[in-house]
């Protein structure tokens, strides 16, 4: 069986050639709605559910690439308790990683947003 080579392009029939109206309507009334929920969340709430949500990536990232690490085992890695078996060790440890940098991301984009009042400050 030949190996597959994930390209790019295998993926250029999910993309649209022009959005339609409708679409665009939606998507811009959901990112004001998004917004506007973020808004109101307390800093503990919201600070909860981005942890939650960088499980949740690490977990189908690392399964996108065929490592299976359950979310209970990389919360466990999180918390220094790491498995016995050296290969589901090794897949927390490839998880932290993974959980570590994704913050540091978002710590870097949250101090870049504050600096900057601007939409475009990324441009």
């Amino acid at each position: 069986m030949p190996e597959r080579i994930e390209t790019p392009s295998r993926i250029e029939p999910c993309w649209l050639e022009a959005i339609p109206i409708e679409i665009a309507d939606l998507i811009a009334n959901l990112t004001t709605a998004a917004e506007r929920l973020g808004g109101r969340l307390h800093p503990h709430t919201t600070a909860n559910l981005a942890d939650l949500v960088r499980v949740m990536n690490c977990y189908y990232s690392n399964l996108i690439e065929g490592h299976n690490t359950r979310p209970k085992d990389i919360e466990r890695a999180l918390a220094n308790d790491l498995d016995r078996d050296e290969g589901r060790r090794n897949l927390q440890v490839e998880a932290v990683a993974h959980i570590r940098v994704q913050r540091l991301i978002d710590r870097h984009y949250a101090v870049k947003r504050s600096k900057s009042s601007s939409k475009n400050f990324w441009l």
